[in-house]
């Protein structure tokens, strides 16, 4: 459990732009050595900080081109703004995301950014994929007499087998619905109707 220590006398030391863009403003050391020694960190801190960098951290944006041209709001650069949008959402267990109130959004704000859980960020994941020369949850698998098409997916974090078929058409058909169920179970139980809209609109 993280705890907000003061920094020693109030004062705030110089702290490094995070990225050359973040400002950590907090008024409290955002990571310590609890009394086991494991390094505890601020929830707030390392989502905010995770966004900064994977947005301006050159290295990061090297590995990962499909970040390249993503901005932050200008109030967000600065981590108690950050925080407390943070606070007033419902975070424990869930990811940042950008994408899933549209797909093309490349920005990062209060307007356009909500908490996820995995299993819905996982969806955008497979949307997201290279489908190769077979269609998304399609693969080809040699066979002595004749060739067979895998279906799968992911569904609940869990690799899940659907079947051998005789036909890429047959294959593909069954991810599908299978993906369709997926969706409309994770539909049924989100509470917030934003999301829930989202889901449903991905198909």
């Amino acid at each position: 459990m993280f705890i907000e220590k003061p920094i020693k006398n109030g004062i705030t030391k110089q702290r490094r732009a995070i990225a050359g863009v973040g400002i950590n403003d907090a008024p409290y050391i955002t990571s310590y050595k609890d009394s086991s020694g494991k390094t505890v960190f601020c929830p707030f801190y390392l989502v905010w900080k995770a966004m900064i960098v994977r947005c301006f951290d050159v290295k990061i944006l090297k590995k990962y081109p499909t970040y390249t041209g993503t901005t932050i709001d200008e109030s967000w650069k600065t981590f108690s703004n950050f925080k407390k949008w943070m606070q007033s959402q419902k975070w424990q267990g869930k990811q940042l995301d950008k994408d899933l109130l549209s797909w093309s959004n490349k920005h990062y704000g209060p307007d356009t950014c909500l908490f996820i859980s995995q299993a819905q960020n996982s969806l955008l994941t497979l949307r997201n994929s290279k489908r190769g020369d077979y269609p998304l949850g399609v693969s080809k698998v040699n066979r002595i007499k004749q060739p067979r098409y895998i279906a799968s997916g992911t569904f609940y974090g869990k690799p899940t087998h659907l079947g051998y078929f005789k036909t890429v058409d047959e294959a593909a058909e069954a991810y599908k619905t299978a993906k369709l169920n997926y969706i409309k179970e994770l539909a049924e139980v989100e509470q917030d109707p934003r999301i829930k809209q989202a889901l449903l609109a991905l198909h």
